[in-house]
């Protein structure tokens, strides 16, 4: 005995084959004529912010990527980092500075004086975790509010002198050999 087909089974079943067609047709580039956009590599693609128009690529069908390099690869003072310094290890600032600028392409430039004051100071607590948070706001606030970055791009240096604003607060020079002069002399 043969199964009856109910009228509105036959219906169904192609509704669906047509809808399947149709997807898979849709898909699929006219034959003869090449698909421009698959072939296209490069486009321009206006940014009025930069002065080099940015470059996309196609990756895939469906997938551009751009071509040209992120903020922080072109200005690496920008790039994103994170530090975490055991709380049991008690670093010096200059310690500090060295460390956060391995891998950064930065080193710090020979120390003045001026900048072996600050290199000396003990790494505070609170500075042996920062982040996520720029490089130049890293350094920054290892160095403290006293001192200014200063950066040689040429050698990508990193340097630091004190601030004009607290230059009238350095100590002044240590006169000890004056006053053990007077006191010898008094004696």
């Amino acid at each position: 005995m043969i199964p009856a087909i109910r009228p509105g089974t036959r219906r169904s079943a192609a509704s669906v084959t047509l809808c399947i067609s149709a997807l898979l047709a849709g898909c699929a580039s006219p034959p003869g004529s090449p698909d421009a956009a698959a072939n296209a590599v490069t486009e321009n693609v206006s940014a009025p912010q930069s002065e080099h128009p940015a470059l996309v690529t196609r990756k895939g069908r469906y997938t551009l990527a751009r071509t040209d390099p992120r903020a922080d690869q072109t200005n690496l003072l920008n790039q994103i980092i994170e530090i975490r310094i055991p709380q049991n290890f008690e670093p010096t600032v200059h310690e500090a500075l060295q460390y956060t600028l391995l891998r950064s392409g930065y080193h710090l430039c020979p120390g003045s004086e001026e900048s072996r004051r600050l290199f000396a100071h003990l790494l505070p607590g609170s500075h042996h975790q920062l982040g996520p948070i720029t490089l130049r706001r890293a350094l920054e606030v290892i160095a403290g509010p006293a001192w200014q970055l200063q950066t040689d791009e040429l050698n990508r240096e990193i340097c630091f002198s004190v601030r004009e604003a607290f230059k009238h607060s350095e100590r002044p020079q240590d006169h000890s050999p004056v006053i053990n002069a007077e006191l010898g002399a008094s004696s």
